[in-house]
Order: structure tokens, then sequence, then C-alpha cells
């Protein structure tokens, strides 16, 4: 391991394969369950729109939160186990509401989203020459 080089060592001592501040080491969970027929947590963005989706401001609809917390922004990464990137909001509303069923409990994991420039991990050498629009 490199000192210094962000990576936290393996189980061995070794180098291990992720940075520290890997997305991943982010990820929070809620614990939610449905109080109606018809729970619903806002989702907004979904792969229809080129994007994640992610947890909308508005309150959740007949879905109480038992443990953990549900934040506004927040990249939504899994619902009850299953990997909803690449969902459609619709798809992720539909799942939701499937696992909460009949009062059942459901967990939402969740990462916060960063702003754009802070995605941009790139040196400026590595990106000479490509060109970037921004939209």
């Amino acid at each position: 391991m490199v000192p210094g080089d962000g990576r936290r060592p393996g189980p061995d001592g070794g180098g291990g394969s992720e940075p520290a501040d890997h997305w991943s080491r982010q990820q929070r969970e809620a614990v939610v369950t449905a109080t109606g027929p018809e729970p619903r947590v806002p989702i907004e963005g979904g792969s229809d729109r080129g994007q994640l989706g992610r947890v909308g401001a508005g309150p959740p609809h007949q879905l109480r939160v038992l443990a953990g917390r549900l934040v506004p922004g927040e990249l939504v990464i899994k619902v009850q186990g299953k990997n909803v990137c690449g969902f459609t909001r619709y798809d992720i509303e539909e799942w939701l509401k499937h696992c909460c069923r009949d009062g059942g409990n459901c967990v939402l994991a969740t990462v916060p989203d960063r702003p754009a420039r802070q995605r941009m991990t790139h040196s400026s050498s590595e990106l000479n020459g490509l060109e970037f629009a921004i939209v």
C-alpha cells in the first residue's frame, strides 16, 4: 500500500481495492412500512429521464419510516436488497409498493448525491483533447 493514496488496507493488511471516500462507504439504510393501501416514497429522476432515481422532496405517502431516515435528493440504489439503479421512476415506486404490501417492512439503501464537479475526478492531462457539453 502506498502511504496517503486514500485506500484502506485489505483484510490481509495489503492495499484495498476501493478508495476511502468510495460511494459505497456512504450508504445509508432506512426501514419503512406501509400504513395504507398505496404506500409511496416520492421518487424523482429515474432511467426514463437519464438519471438515477432519488428520494423526492415531498413527504412519504402512507409510508412510515421505522429506522434510519430518508433524505430528499439522495440516490436510491437498493429496495429490499434489489439493485434499482437503471430502473425508471415508476418501476422503483412499484417495486417499493410490492415490497411493502400487507404492512411488511422494506429496506431502502441510499447514498448522498455529490455535485457534478465532485464526480469529475480525472486530471486535466487525462481529459486533454476531450470535449464536454454542459447542459
